[in-house]
């Protein structure tokens, strides 16, 4: 586990260190006011990948001698009592349920936010929704104001019509060589 884990980070500092010395060509074609303030960039960076490839070697090592350590005494493991090979183990099983717990934990957190999230989702959608309803229940109450007062007006042209035709029919029955058709 730890051989393929180095691996990979071998891996990655062969293709850091090489994009470093690309960066130095790319860097020597640029202008000269541009180049030294890259050439200092450059040199910081290479500064701090240099420091972090250091510590990782001195990590690697160590993971390297834990690896030893842990498969001598394994090896030896047998030869002890049970005891303490049932302890490790105990331990390796605590520390995997404890590890599960913080990943369900994590999850259940993940979860809780995502629906924190979409309540508050909801929620805006519901205020916006809301806000629809109030600015269709103005524009309707406006249209009914329209309407009452073409009503009315319906209303009053109906009257006069009306009392337009009963004067007509007075006249009428003044007046008797008058026809009205």
């Amino acid at each position: 586990m730890v051989d393929s884990q180095v691996a990979v980070v071998h891996d990655l500092s062969v293709r850091i260190g090489q994009q470093l010395t690309d960066q130095v060509a790319y860097i020597e074609q640029r202008p000269r006011d541009e180049a030294s303030s890259l050439k200092v960039t450059h040199a910081k960076l290479g500064k701090d990948y240099n420091r972090v490839l250091q510590q990782f070697r001195v990590a690697e090592d160590m993971a390297r001698q834990k690896q030893r350590a842990m498969g001598s005494r394994n090896r030896g493991a047998g030869t002890e009592s049970g005891g303490r090979v049932v302890r490790d183990r105990a331990v390796v099983k605590q520390d995997e349920r404890l590890r599960v717990q913080m990943q369900e934990q994590a999850i259940n957190e993940a979860i809780v936010r995502e629906r924190e999230d979409e309540i508050r989702e909801i929620h805006q959608n519901v205020t916006k929704v809301n806000e629809i309803f109030k600015d269709l229940a103005e524009i309707v109450n406006d249209q009914q104001e329209d309407i009452n007062t073409v009503e009315a007006m319906i209303e009053k042209s109906h009257a006069h019509a009306r009392s337009g035709l009963d004067q007509v029919e007075k006249a009428n029955e003044h007046q008797q060589g008058c026809v009205v058709s």
